[in-house]
C-alpha cells in the first residue's frame, strides 16, 4: 500500500504544480478535509491515513485524470476502460482484504464508496479494497474487488475468505474432497512467499464470504 500512497501523492502534487487543479478544488470535489489533504501532500506525519481518505482521492482522480479499468474474472473477459462508461452506480467498500482485520457485514458500516458502471454494480453486493500483492498479476495492491455473497461454489475461482487468525483475504480456492479441506492459493508466482495452504472445511463453516466477480484498478 505504501507504494500506492507515494504514487498518489506525487501524482496530485504534479497536477497542482502544473496548475491543472487546485488543492481547494480537490478537497471539495473529492470530499476530503483540506487540512488532512495538505498534510498528506507535504508528507507530514498523519496517524494512519484512512482507507476512506485514500479511496476518495483515488476514485476522484480515476474518474477525472486517469483511465482506470474494470474486468470480470473470466478467462476471456475483456478489460474495459471506465473512460468509455457513462452510467455509474455507487458500490460500498466495507473492509480491507489483506490488512489482518476480522469483519461481519451485519456489524459494519462502509469505509467509503466508489463508482462503477451500473451493469457491474448490479452483479455484486459490496466491495473490498485489496492490500498486498499475493494475487498479482490478477489484481494489484490498491485494487477494488466486487463481491457476490450469493454464489454457487466453483472450484479454482477467486473468493473473499476469512483466514483463521489472519482476517479477510482474496484467494483462489479449490477443494480436496478426500481430506475435506479448502486449498487456498495465491496467483503470485512466488510460492516461497505465498505457499498454498489447506483449511479444514468442517472447522471453518464461515470461511467463504463471497465470490470475486470483477476487479477495478489501473493497469
Amino acid at each position: 500500500m505504501e507504494d500506492r500512497i507515494f504514487a498518489l501523492r506525487k501524482f496530485i502534487n504534479d497536477a497542482i504544480n502544473n496548475r491543472e487543479i487546485s488543492q481547494l478544488e480537490i478537497s471539495r470535489k473529492a470530499d476530503v478535509q483540506q487540512s488532512t489533504l495538505s498534510r498528506f501532500l507535504k508528507n507530514e506525519d498523519i496517524p494512519n491515513v484512512s482507507a476512506s481518505f485514500f479511496l476518495k482521492l483515488t476514485d476522484f482522480f480515476h474518474k477525472n485524470n486517469t483511465v482506470p479499468t474494470i474486468k470480470r474474472l473470466g478467462a476471456f473477459s475483456p478489460v474495459e476502460s471506465l473512460a468509455d462508461s457513462k452510467n455509474f452506480s455507487p458500490i460500498s467498500i466495507y473492509a480491507v482484504a489483506g490488512a489482518g482485520n476480522s469483519w461481519q457485514i451485519c456489524e459494519s458500516e462502509p469505509i467509503t464508496v466508489i463508482h462503477v458502471p451500473k451493469n457491474y454494480s448490479m452483479q455484486v453486493d459490496f466491495a473490498f479494497l485489496v492490500d498486498g500483492d499475493s494475487m498479482y498479476p490478477t489484481m494489484k495492491s490498491g485494487a477494488v474487488v466486487g463481491i457476490n455473497e450469493k454464489f454457487d461454489f466453483q472450484t479454482n475461482e477467486v473468493y473473499a475468505i476469512r483466514m483463521p487468525y489472519e482476517g479477510i483475504a482474496i484467494k483462489r480456492i479449490s477443494i480436496n474432497h478426500e481430506r475435506k479441506t479448502y486449498i487456498v492459493r495465491s496467483d503470485n508466482h512466488d510460492q516461497t512467499k505465498y505457499p498454498p495452504v489447506e483449511i479444514s472445511i468442517n472447522e471453518n463453516p464461515n470461511f467463504l464470504i463471497g465470490r470475486v466477480v470483477w476487479v477495478w484498478q489501473n493497469v
